[in-house]
């Protein structure tokens, strides 16, 4: 008979990250937040994030506020610097965006192609992103 320690953990999401999937939302939570409770709940929106929200993302480099958590076995990186500019967090974990490009039209561009908000003129617009980076509530 399987204990509920071995359900759980047949249960859990095969990540392409290689990291521990959250139980609620099966996206890695390997990795702890260490910033202020502002820039939390800032973060926590990022799949309605705009232009704007990337370029602070990037520019600030924003991803030096996380940390592998203890025993983790996430191994997202970036695809390299001329890609996501060494960005773990986002570069690494499959981040999908939808531009607009007129009413009506857009598309879905990984988070390589665009720059995360940089390449995009300013007639369009990210309207919203998917990524596999567990935001929950309880970290």
């Amino acid at each position: 008979m399987a204990t509920n320690e071995t359900l759980g953990k047949s249960a859990m999401k095969t990540l392409p990250c290689n990291g521990r999937s959250c139980p609620t939302c099966n996206k890695c939570c390997d990795w702890r937040f260490t910033g202020d409770a502002d820039t939390w709940n800032w973060m926590r929106n990022y799949s309605n994030w705009v232009n704007d929200d990337w370029q602070r993302w990037r520019r600030n480099r924003m991803w030096k506020l996380y940390k592998l958590k203890d025993g983790a076995t996430c191994t997202s990186t970036s695809r390299g610097p001329g890609n996501t500019y060494d960005d773990p967090v986002f570069g690494g974990h499959h981040t999908v965006h939808n531009v607009s490009f007129a009413p009506g039209l857009s598309i879905k561009a990984s988070h390589d192609f665009i720059f995360v908000g940089d390449q995009i003129s300013s007639g369009n617009q990210i309207t919203s992103s998917i990524g596999d980076m567990c935001v929950c509530e309880n970290k």
